[in-house]
């Protein structure tokens, strides 16, 4: 068995480096099957995600909501330190109150602008909005309306502060049945509305509620890729450039990071799994899991190079020394990450599937890219020389090894203890 397995590396190794051509084409026909899905992939940051849809807790939800209405809002916050009852803030506030009915999936809006004030005159019961749209905005008549509005059982703290500064715009969005609401565009609506009000008078606004926090989801994701992936670009090319010197050695990791992540994204998309909280960081994982396969093979390849061998013989000697010791990497990897397509939680599972499928991904794409890359560019070599040589580990490897040997007892019982400390 195992000679059969070292006959098929074997083979693997000599293809990749004397057939680099058909390598290649393999490659490129694989990335045509996964790239197309990449105009399926989609995002969602709402919290159906978690759940998948036979959930039980899930379909009460939907059938509380068909019964007794939704719950989900966006929340205007509007203060004024001259007082949400001069004319100014009143106008601002029934002007918003009355174009917030406009913007997409809100379905019921509550404020002071139409707040329903119910009293009784004579024999007569009668319910009037606090702020009527069809009354003249007096100072005399707001500061009346101020002083119901205060010593009302239900407004302060509701939809006005108790010192009349800060009032609350209530936007009740439609029942999420079977498709969430789209936050980021509700949220992206919503700022709009408010844009031109913002500099205006001494209003400030904020937006809170179900809606926002569902956004911020997304918002916080974005704004952590965006500070992550370029710092982690910077990091890993750096130290690519200190280990290899070389523009080849810094360019060809990168080229088969970014075929391995457009290969597994394009493979959510084919699966129909949506970018989120969780799945949005697999750019970095693959990063890890992608530049670890290339720094294997480049550096076997680049000592082979030194030693005096040309670039055919370097990739098929360093494809014959790493590519068990990768691919059994890879796939301990895989099954880590596999492993969590058992949890209850969707984005979880979908990360795992992903990443475990991206851990195979960016060693067959190391192996069949990177390999025949390697042999077809003539890639300069500082400190080769002529002839081929025998590479010998260096005496610190001897001495490291011999090290372990001695005290194998003890560093089995230390990190068995660490390990139990840990878990």
């Amino acid at each position: 068995m195992t000679n059969k397995i070292n006959s098929t590396m074997d083979s693997i190794a000599y293809f990749v480096s004397h057939s680099p051509l058909k390598s290649l084409s393999i490659v490129l026909i694989l990335m045509c099957i996964l790239l197309p899905g990449l105009k399926n992939l989609e995002q969602d940051f709402g919290y159906r995600i978690w759940f998948s849809e036979d959930d039980p807790n899930i379909k009460n939800f939907d059938r509380f909501e068909r019964r007794f209405g939704n719950d989900d809002n966006a929340v205007i916050l509007m203060h004024s330190s001259s007082g949400i009852f001069d004319i100014d803030s009143a106008r601002t506030l029934i002007d918003i109150t009355q174009k917030l009915w406009q913007i997409r999936d809100v379905i019921r809006v509550d404020s002071l602008a139409n707040f329903n004030w119910t009293h009784a005159e004579d024999d007569d019961l009668i319910v009037e909005p606090i702020m009527p749209e069809d009354e003249p905005l007096t100072e005399d008549f707001l500061l009346e309306r101020k002083k119901i509005a205060l010593n009302h059982e239900t407004l302060p703290g509701y939809l006005v502060s108790a010192s009349g500064d800060t009032a609350l715009i209530i936007a009740t969005l439609k029942p999420a049945l079977k498709t969430e609401v789209d936050y980021q565009a509700l949220i992206s609506d919503l700022r709009q509305l408010l844009s031109p009000y913002e500099n205006t008078g001494d209003h400030q606004f904020g937006i809170s509620g179900g809606a926002a926090i569902n956004d911020a989801f997304r918002e916080s994701t974005s704004t952590d890729l965006q500070k992550i992936l370029p710092l982690l670009f910077v990091t890993v090319s750096v130290i690519l450039l200190i280990i290899f010197k070389s523009f080849g050695g810094l360019v060809l990791p990168w080229i088969t990071i970014i075929f391995s992540m457009l290969g597994t994204l394009g493979m959510a998309g084919h699966l129909g799994i949506k970018i989120n909280n969780m799945t949005a960081f697999l750019p970095s994982i693959l990063i890890g899991i992608g530049i670890a396969d290339s720094i294997h093979i480049l550096v076997t390849y680049f000592r082979f190079r030194r030693a005096g061998y040309n670039s055919k013989k370097a990739t098929y000697q360093a494809m014959m020394k790493d590519i068990k010791p990768t691919l059994l990497t890879s796939l301990s990897t895989a099954i880590g990450f596999l492993s969590l397509i058992w949890s209850p939680i969707i984005p979880t599972v979908n990360l795992g599937l992903l990443a475990g499928f991206g851990s195979i991904l960016a060693w067959i794409i190391t192996i069949g890219l990177l390999g025949p890359l390697l042999s077809l560019m003539p890639l300069k070599v500082a400190g080769s020389v002529k002839g081929t040589q025998t590479l010998k580990p260096s005496n610190w490897v001897y001495s490291y090894s011999g090290w372990l040997q001695s005290n194998r007892y003890v560093v089995i019982v230390f990190f068995s203890i660490a390990a139990l400390m840990a878990s």
